[in-house]
């Protein structure tokens, strides 16, 4: 049931606070997507032009409604999740929501409150597309070390290559199912592994591209993720070996291109000495990035460059 407190938006206007049982079901109207909304929202990615390096947010609908929910669970810098924090103070929570007053007067809706809080993102099914578009061909296969909430799986399938993904969350191998089994047309060239990249054996030489975006560190903490106790158990035990297992899985000569801040990349070369990437590609997901308010990239390295292979 709503609360019985009121808050105030727009022009002195009232609403009463829901709980956190009633937030939970307007988020789940909010991304509830019908079969004909799916297929007009596959549709339309697949239609896509992803020749541009550009911010879109065609097929984000996809992603919210299969996996919102594991969204909501992700823990940032591993604190509360959304609705423990929701939980907590719903008045306080709603309130900042009311001042935002994103629809000019009229009441704020589940989305407005999911958007509030801006820690769990994820890579845009647009800037998969023009990746993968970008660096492979038509029919070339994919791997993505750490599959996360659907975007690069999209991107890839939108464009005709087979994805290969792994992940330790749980969840995530039934998510991609659901979503993929719904989408029309109709595809199946894809495979999702709950199991950690690094102890995934499926041989070396095998994929065009290998891309992901990987966590930064404990900035947020995902379903079944471990917590990295410092910075040499991030870089020497995770992002390093993660990298040099996608350097062994794609053919010689193709590239892996791995999107970390540039923080994170310049301790990466500055301070476990790993080599440069040969190309970086601005990440314009975000729209501070496209005003120049914040940076991200995407790091390219290719299995072999000068005569030398990074693998050795």
């Amino acid at each position: 049931m709503l609360g019985e407190d009121t808050e105030t938006f727009g022009e002195g206007k009232k609403m009463e606070i829901p709980d956190s049982f009633i937030f939970r079901g307007m988020l789940t109207e909010e991304f509830e997507m019908t079969p004909e909304d799916i297929k007009k929202e596959w549709n339309k990615l697949l239609k896509y032009d992803a020749s541009q390096n550009k911010n879109s947010f065609c097929g984000n609908k996809l992603v919210y409604a299969f996996y919102w929910e594991e969204l909501l669970n992700t823990r940032y810098k591993g604190g509360k999740t959304m609705m423990e924090i929701y939980e907590a103070d719903p008045e306080k929570y709603w309130g900042r929501v009311c001042k935002m007053d994103r629809r000019k007067g009229k009441a704020p809706s589940a989305r407005d409150a999911y958007e509030l809080n801006k820690a769990i993102t994820f890579f845009k099914p647009t800037t998969a597309k023009h990746l993968v578009e970008r660096f492979t061909k038509p029919g070339a296969r994919v791997f993505d070390p750490c599959a996360g909430w659907g975007g690069r799986l999209l991107g890839t399938l939108s464009c005709g290559r087979e994805y290969i993904g792994c992940d330790t969350n749980p969840h995530i191998e039934h998510m991609a199912g659901a979503m993929v089994e719904k989408l029309d047309p109709v595809v199946s060239n894809f495979g999702i592994h709950n199991i950690s990249c690094l102890d995934w054996n499926k041989g070396f030489d095998w994929a065009d591209f290998a891309f992901t975006s990987p966590p930064y560190g404990n900035l947020e903490v995902y379903t079944n993720m471990t917590i990295f106790v410092d910075d040499d158990d991030y870089y020497k035990n995770f992002l390093i070996p993660m990298i040099m297992k996608c350097m062994r899985i794609v053919k010689p000569c193709c590239p892996v291109a791995i999107n970390v801040s540039p923080q994170i990349y310049e301790k990466l070369v500055s301070v476990y000495d790993f080599p440069p990437a040969q190309e970086k590609i601005d990440f314009l997901q975000q729209m501070g990035q496209q005003s120049g308010k914040k940076k991200d990239y995407v790091y390219i390295w290719f299995r072999q460059y000068q005569g030398a292979t990074i693998t050795q």
